[in-house]
C-alpha cells in the first residue's frame, strides 16, 4: 500500500523515519512537498502563497495513495488542515495526523472533521501496523498509539514509545532528497535521542512529557541511541550522499557526559565533519566544551531566554542562573565555536526595563549571534495553563492554541509582538554587530526607539554568519549554510513560484487554445446549409431581439436500457415511462421548430435508438438545415443504423462515456456492457466517417485524481473526434452530494489542463455561463408533444402537449416566470434554495397564459 506523506516549509526527521518503518515492512511511500518560502518560519508574506492548499491537495489526490499522512507542528497546523479539507472534498482517502501538535492536542486534533486517524507519540510500530490493517481492508482497531473515529465517535488507546531506538530503521533520506538534493547535500540532519531531562515550561517536550503521563504512558520518556549506532548512520549516509557537515538535532546534546566522551573519541576518526548542536548553560562546562571542539563542533545553540532568575525560575522552570550562561559562552567564544543564544521576548512578568537588560546582556556578552524570539503559546505545555488561569491569556485564545486555530510562529511576532519590542529586539541583534561600547553607548542613550519596528534579524545573522567565516570559521551554520539557504530560495523560486507566477497567462493561452480547437470541430460539422441557418439565427435573436431557442432538447422516449444513478431524467422517466412519442406527432413539432428557426436539434431524453423511426427524425431536421446531434449510450448501435443515420444527415453521434475503466462506467450505468458498447459505437462512427463525440462528466474527484485524462485518451481511442466534458448535475444520487461534487476554480484547473492535453478537440463547458432562460435561449419537446425548459429542470409547461411552440415561447418565457440570467439555474445554489421545488424529483406543471393551439 501506498502511504503518502505532506509536508511544509522544512525536512521532517520524523516523517522519515516513518517512512523508512514503511519500507522496511514493504509498503510504498511518498512525498507532497509545499515549501511555502513566503509562509514559514524564514519569511512571513503569506499573501504571496495564495491557493497554495487546494494545490497542494491536487498533488496528493494525483497519485491515489492509500493513506495520507501529515506532521505537523502547531505553526503550520491551520495550513495541514486546510490541505486535508481539500483532499476529503476531493478524495475519500484516509488521513492520519501526528507530529507535535497532534500529540499534545490530541482531543482537539482528533475532534476536527478533517482528521480521521491520529498518532498520538512515536508512530514506527504505529504507522506500520495501520498500513498492514488497511492494506488487508481491515480497520485500525487494537493499535497503539493510534486514535480514530467510529461514526463520528472518537475512539482513544493506550500510547507507548518507542524505547530501544537502536533497532529503528535508519530514516529515509530519500524522502526529502528526491524532493530537493540540498536538503542532504548541505547539511545531513540527525538526531541521536527523543525527550529531554528538563521540564521548561513552554517546550514541547515537557508538554509531551505532560500528555504522556495523562494518557497512562510509564515508558522512559528519556531515551537515547548508542554513539555506534548514530556513527553507523552518518557512515552510511556520508558514503551514500557526499554532505558536507552534520547537524544534531537533539534539543541537548551534551547532557550525558559519559555519551559525549564515547562520541567525540570516535566521531573525528569516523565521519570528521564539522557539526551544529544544542546545548544547555548548564551542561556545558570546561571539560564538556572541549570535547564539542575536539570532535568537530562548529556552531551551537543555547537557550538563555531571559536575563531574570526569578522569571527563569518561576515563569519557564528553569533552575540555572545568569552566571552560568556567561561562562559558558566565555568558555565557547574560547574555544572558537560560534555561539546562537535564544531569548524570549513578551514572558509573563517581563517588563520593558527587563528586555532593556537582555540587550545589555548581549552588548556585554560578545556570541556568534544574540537571537530573540516572541513569546508564543503552545498547546500542553505549563506555560499556557499559567497563562489561561491568570487570566493573561483570554479564554478563547487558548482555545485557538489547542485547536490550532493559531498559526503566528515565535519568529514573527507569537502572542508578544508590540513595535516597541519589536525596536528593542532589534537593538539586540545590532549588539551582536556593533562593538561593544558602540552599543553599550546606543543603549544608554536608549537610541534603539529610533530603529525599525520591521525585523532585522534575516540581514543580521547573514552579516555575522560572514564575518565568522572572514576570522576563519568555515561552518558557522545551524543547518543550510547561507549559500545553501540562498540554492534553496532560488531553486522554489525559479522551478516552482515563477511557474505559478506565469500561470494565469499560460490558462489563459490553454483556454484559448482548447476554445478556438472545439469551435473549429463545430465549425467542421457544418455545411452551406446549417451554417446560413445559423447566420440567419443570430441576426433574428440577436440583432432583432427575436425569441428563438439555440437549441431544441427533443425526447421522443425516456426508455433506456441504463439506470444511471446520476440521470438527470429520472423525473421525466418515472412520468412517461416507456413511452415512444408518436411519429406524425413527432415530425409535426420538429416542423414547428423548424419554422420557428431553430438552428440545432438535440435528440436526449432516454436512449434515442429505441425510438423505431429515429433516422426519419433526423432526416427531416437535416433537409430543414438544422445541426442534428444524437445522444446514445451505444448499446444499440450497429453499422447499420451508423450508415443510416449518416445518410440522414446526422452531424455528430454524441456516445456517453463515464470512464476510462470498463468497471467504473458500468457500475456507474448500472449495466454491465455499457462501456464495451460505447467504444464499440465510437469505433463503428468512425470506420462509417461520422462524427462522434464522446459525452462525459468532470467532478471534483475526476478532475483531481487524474481519470479524466485517462477517459479522454479512451475515447480518442476509440475513435471519438471530439470529447464534451460537463459539469455534474444535481439529480439522481449525485443530488445529495452535489456540493461535493461540484468544481471549484481550482478544479476547473485541472480540467482545463486536461482538455488542453486531450488527443482530440475537448469541448470544455464546466465553465457555467449566464443561461438565458427567460429569454428562450432552449427548450425541450417530451414524449407526449408537452414542453419543458430545461431538461434539467423538472418542469413541464401546463397543457402545452395542445399548445403551438411559438405561442408558448411568446408568452410563458419571461424573467416573471424563471427571474434575471442566472449561471445555469439547476446548478446555481441560490437558485436551488430559493425553489425546492426542483429538487423534490417530482414534475412540476407551470401555468400559460391563454394561447392559441398547436397547428
Amino acid at each position: 500500500m501506498k502511504t503518502l506523506f505532506v509536508r511544509a516549509a522544512t525536512e521532517s526527521l520524523g516523517l522519515e523515519y516513518l517512512s523508512a518503518a514503511l519500507r522496511a515492512r514493504g509498503h510504498e511511500t511518498s512525498l507532497v512537498y509545499e515549501p511555502l518560502l513566503f509562509d514559514s518560519f524564514r519569511l512571513r508574506l503569506p499573501f504571496f502563497e495564495p491557493e497554495s492548499a487546494a494545490r497542494t491537495a491536487r498533488r496528493v489526490v494525483a497519485q491515489n495513495p492509500g493513506l495520507v499522512g501529515f506532521s505537523a507542528e502547531s505553526d503550520h497546523f491551520p495550513w495541514a488542515l486546510a490541505v486535508a479539507r481539500e483532499i476529503k472534498r476531493l478524495s475519500r482517502v484516509p488521513v492520519i495526523f501526528g507530529g507535535v501538535h497532534p500529540s499534545t492536542a490530541p482531543e482537539a486534533a482528533l475532534a476536527r472533521p478533517e482528521v480521521d486517524l491520529l498518532c498520538v507519540g512515536d508512530g514506527e510500530k504505529a504507522i506500520c501496523a495501520l498500513a498492514d490493517r488497511l492494506a488487508a481492508g481491515q480497520g485500525p482497531e487494537g493499535i497503539d498509539n493510534i486514535w480514530f473515529k467510529r461514526n463520528g465517535v472518537p475512539v482513544t488507546g493506550p500510547v507507548r514509545l518507542e524505547t530501544g531506538l537502536d533497532s529503528l530503521a535508519f530514516p529515509d533520506k530519500d524522502l526529502f532528497f528526491r524532493e530537493y538534493p540540498g536538503f542532504v547535500l548541505d547539511t545531513y540532519s540527525i538526531i541521536t535521542g527523543r525527550g529531554c531531562p528538563n521540564a521548561c515550561t513552554y517546550c514541547h517536550n515537557s508538554s509531551m512529557r505532560r500528555v504522556l503521563s495523562r494518557l497512562g504512558c510509564r515508558d522512559n520518556f528519556l531515551r537515547r541511541r548508542s554513539v555506534a549506532n548514530v556513527l553507523e548512520e552518518l557512515t552510511a549516509a556520508k558514503k551514500k550522499y557526499g554532505f558536507r557537515r552534520v547537524s544534531f538535532c537533539d534539543d541537548l546534546f551534551i547532557s550525558d557526559p559519559a555519551w559525549l566522551e564515547e562520541f567525540a573519541a570516535a566521531y573525528p576518526r569516523r565521519i570528521g565533519l564539522p557539526f551544529f548542536c544544542n546545548i544547555h548553560p548548564a551542561d556545558a562546562d570546561q571539560r564538556a566544551v572541549a570535547l564539542l571542539k575536539a570532535a568537530g563542533a562548529t556552531a551551537v545553540n543555547m537557550g538563555v531566554q531571559t536575563v531574570s532568575e526569578t522569571l527563569r525560575r518561576e515563569c519557564l522552570g528553569r533552575a540555572e542562573s545568569t552566571e552560568a550562561s556567561v561562562k559558558a559562552l566565555r568558555l565557547l567564544e574560547q574555544a572558537g565555536l560560534f555561539v546562537y543564544t535564544n531569548f524570549i521576548f513578551g514572558l509573563p512578568g517581563q517588563d520593558g526595563g527587563e528586555m532593556e537588560r537582555v540587550a545589555a546582556f548581549a552588548a556585554a556578552n560578545p556570541a556568534g549571534f544574540h537571537d530573540v524570539n516572541w513569546l508564543r503559546y503552545y498547546p500542553g505545555t505549563a506555560l499556557l495553563e499559567k497563562a489561561r488561569k491568570s487570566g493573561l491569556l483570554p479564554e478563547g485564545d487558548a482555545k485557538a492554541v489547542e485547536e490550532g486555530a493559531f498559526s503566528v510562529p515565535y519568529g514573527h511576532g507569537g502572542h508578544s509582538y508590540t513595535p516597541e519590542r519589536a525596536r528593542l529586539r532589534n537593538m539586540v541583534f545590532l549588539a551582536s554587530l556593533l562593538p561593544g561600547p558602540a552599543a553599550r553607548f546606543a543603549l544608554s542613550k536608549r537610541l534603539w526607539r529610533f530603529l525599525p519596528a520591521f525585523s532585522l534579524r534575516l540581514p543580521a545573522i547573514a552579516s555575522r554568519a560572514l564575518w565568522a567565516r572572514l576570522r576563519g570559521n568555515r561552518n558557522p551554520y545551524p543547518n543550510f549554510s547561507l549559500a545553501g539557504s540562498l540554492r534553496y530560495f532560488l531553486h522554489y523560486l525559479l522551478v516552482v513560484y515563477s511557474v505559478r507566477a506565469a500561470a494565469p497567462a499560460v490558462r489563459a493561452v490553454r483556454r484559448a487554445f482548447v476554445t478556438a480547437r472545439g469551435a473549429l470541430f463545430l465549425a467542421g460539422l457544418l455545411d452551406a446549409r446549417r451554417a446560413a441557418r445559423y447566420a440567419v439565427y443570430f441576426i433574428e435573436r440577436r440583432v432583432l431581439r427575436r425569441k428563438i431557442p439555440g437549441m431544441a432538447a427533443f425526447a421522443a422516449t425516456f426508455a433506456c436500457q441504463c439506470r444511471c444513478g446520476a440521470c438527470s431524467s429520472g423525473t421525466f422517466r418515472e412520468l412517461f415511462s416507456d413511452r415512444v412519442m408518436n411519429r406524425e406527432k413527432a415530425l409535426a413539432r420538429l416542423e414547428e421548430l423548424a419554422r420557428l428557426g431553430v438552428p440545432r436539434v438535440h435528440f436526449t431524453g432516454g436512449e434515442n435508438t429505441l425510438v423505431p423511426f429515429l433516422p426519419e427524425l433526423a432526416a427531416f431536421c437535416a433537409r430543414a438545415g438544422m445541426t442534428v446531434f444524437v445522444e446514445t449510450n451505444g448499446l444499440r448501435v450497429t453499422g447499420e443504423l451508423v450508415l443510416e443515420l449518416k445518410q440522414a444527415g446526422l452531424a455528430c453521434l454524441n456516445v456517453s462515456l463515464d470512464a476510462a475503466a470498463a468497471g467504473a462506467h458500468d457500475r456507474a450505468r448500472g449495466l454491465p456492457g455499457c462501456h464495451a458498447a460505447a467504444l464499440n459505437a465510437l469505433a463503428l462512427a468512425r470506420k462509417h466517417g461520422l462524427p462522434a463525440m464522446a459525452s462525459c462528466y468532470a467532478t471534483r474527484e475526476s478532475a483531481a485524481d487524474g481519470s479524466l485524462p485517462a477517459l479522454l485518451a479512451a475515447a480518442a481511442a476509440a475513435g471519438a473526434s471530439a470529447v464534451r466534458i460537463l459539469p455534474p448535475v444535481p439529480s439522481g444520487s449525485w443530488a445529495d452530494r452535489f456540493e461535493e461534487l461540484s468544481l471549484s476554480a481550482s478544479d476547473r484547473e485541472a480540467v482545463l489542463a486536461a482538455a488542453f492535453s486531450s488527443p482530440v478537440p475537448a469541448l470544455d463547458r464546466t465553465g457555467l455561463v449566464d443561461c438565458e432562460l427567460s429569454s428562450a435561449y432552449k427548450i425541450m419537446v417530451l414524449p407526449d408533444g408537452s414542453l419543458a425548459p430545461c431538461e434539467h429542470l423538472p418542469y413541464i409547461f401546463t397543457g402545452s402537449e395542445k399548445l403551438a411552440v411559438a405561442a408558448v415561447i411568446a408568452s410563458a418565457y419571461s424573467e416573471n416566470s424563471f427571474g434575471p440570467a442566472t449561471a445555469c439555474w439547476p446548478r446555481n445554489k441560490a437558485w436551488r434554495a430559493a425553489h425546492p421545488e426542483a429538487s423534490r424529483g417530482r414534475v412540476v406543471y407551470l401555468p400559460v397564459p391563454a394561447v392559441g393551439r398547436a397547428g
